[in-house]
């Protein structure tokens, strides 16, 4: 599914738009992902807006957007639904907000991704390939992930091709339905997927 996401992402920039605002909760399962709530971003300005801990560190830096930008929550939903555990030094940014304010978002510089191998939801020898994968997506500049989201789309259906994640997943299908593994293997609460028509996902 989430492939499914990063191609709709493509086509989307493929019309000149950014997202910016890349989430579960922006996701909208009909007959594929359906995104909505697009910042309507265009490449080059910056974002007007961002949703902490799913933006990527050049929204957080207030610096011009690109394509690149959306592959950074994509690679957040990744690490989310593997279990992934982010490493490396942490950066503290001052944001103003406005007359004497500011806020701090802590951002890590060159991350690695750490997939356990005894938790992740994997095969052991396809470990290294995801964790290339989630650093790539994942990393601070946005020049040292992938060229394209089309790039990005090809090596990830290699990787799911080669070793594809394991078990099996419960999704309830209301609005802000949460999605876990049925191992019982924790997911953060704020990977909520939407489903937008019941009847289309059931047949009924």
């Amino acid at each position: 599914m989430i492939a499914e996401v990063a191609k709709a992402l493509a086509r989307l920039h493929a019309a000149g738009e950014v997202h910016g605002d890349l989430k579960p909760q922006n996701v909208l399962l009909d007959h594929g992902p359906r995104l909505i709530d697009s910042l309507g971003l265009r490449p080059g300005e910056p974002s007007i807006a961002m949703t902490p801990g799913w933006a990527a560190p050049e929204q957080v830096l207030g610096q011009p957007v690109s394509p690149a930008t959306d592959q950074y929550p994509l690679g957040v939903m990744l690490r989310h639904l593997l279990g992934g555990v982010m490493f490396g030094e942490e950066v503290t940014i001052v944001v103003p907000t406005g007359g004497t304010q500011v806020e701090r978002f802590t951002l890590l510089k060159n991350p690695g991704v750490y997939l356990d191998p005894d938790g992740a939801p994997l095969p052991r020898d396809g470990i290294a390939a995801w964790q290339r994968l989630l650093a790539r997506c994942l990393a601070f500049a946005p020049g040292a992930r992938f060229p394209s989201m089309n790039e990005l789309v090809a090596e990830l259906e290699g990787v799911l091709g080669r070793f594809p994640p394991q078990g099996e997943l419960a999704l309830w299908l209301s609005f802000g339905g949460a999605l876990v593994r049925t191992d019982a293997t924790a997911v953060e609460p704020e990977l909520a997927w939407m489903a937008y028509e019941v009847s289309a996902l059931t047949g009924d």
